[in-house]
């Protein structure tokens, strides 16, 4: 078993972070019914972090999971290693149920993995 690299911190956090996101806006669309005028300028404010929050997370964890594959880890371990710090980040957050999250997350992952490696391009 190759062994697998710290995870980096911000992936670590960005997690943590956009699952404590996704968790709250399931709590602003029912806080949006009931107090729609109020609510609704910070539910776009929030959605709008929330989408910065994850691409960069997106992005971050496809680099991550090339680099592991460039180092020899296998696809199941970085699916264990991804898996894993997600499943802490929901612990740290609270949030149950969020199967599609963690799917989510793992398919980037995934496309990172399997992505073509980039090549330089040769000085001419």
């Amino acid at each position: 078993m190759i062994a697998v690299e710290v995870v980096p911190s911000p992936i670590v956090c960005g997690v943590e972070a956009l699952a404590r996101y996704e968790k709250a806006a399931g709590a602003y669309a029912i806080l949006a019914r009931w107090y729609r005028t109020a609510v609704v300028a910070e539910q776009r404010r929030i959605a709008g972090e929330r989408q910065f929050v994850r691409t960069e997370l997106r992005r971050l964890l496809q680099r991550y999971a090339a680099r592991l594959r460039d180092s020899g880890v296998p696809p199941d371990q970085m699916i264990a290693t991804v898996k894993g710090v997600v499943s802490q980040a929901l612990v740290r957050v609270g949030w149950r149920g969020a199967g599609v999250f963690v799917l989510e997350v793992l398919d980037w992952g995934l496309e990172g993995y399997y992505a073509e490696p980039v090549r330089e391009a040769a000085c001419s």
